[in-house]
């Protein structure tokens, strides 16, 4: 995982829900590569995940999400970091570790993560799923 070069965020997510719908495709495709041992299908992904998580505790602060669960999200985003990192290690022959090794943590994390961001941040969507408008 490396920081991202373009700091222009030209492309990054405009919002938490958009960073992490983002954040779970990517981990499907890493998973889903590596399931398949396709390590090539999975190394573009494995750096985009670093982009994503960078840029969720800025847009946790920008929705102000509460002291509490922006905690929360630092940590989870620290852990996910590490874990992505890991398997990034690996697939650069360093020592590191495999997806397998670390997906018990990253859907844990992630799942966490997502109940940290949208406490507060995303409005409840109703049964019907049509989504309660934002207010400004």
């Amino acid at each position: 995982i490396g920081s991202s070069q373009n700091h222009g965020h030209d492309h990054g997510p405009e919002s938490l829900k958009d960073a992490l719908a983002e954040l779970t495709s990517l981990r499907n495709t890493i998973r889903d590569s590596f399931a398949k041992n396709d390590q090539d299908a999975a190394h573009g992904p494995l750096h985009e995940v670093g982009a994503i998580l960078e840029a969720i505790p800025e847009l946790a602060k920008k929705e102000k999400v509460s002291a509490e669960h922006q905690a929360a999200i630092e940590t989870a985003v620290n852990a996910l970091m590490d874990a992505f990192g890991n398997i990034d290690k690996t697939m650069h022959g360093q020592e590191g570790s495999t997806y397998t090794e670390e997906s018990a943590t990253i859907d844990s994390t992630l799942t966490t993560l997502s109940t940290a961001c949208a406490v507060e941040s995303a409005p409840a969507e109703d049964v019907k799923g049509e989504e309660t408008p934002a207010t400004p």
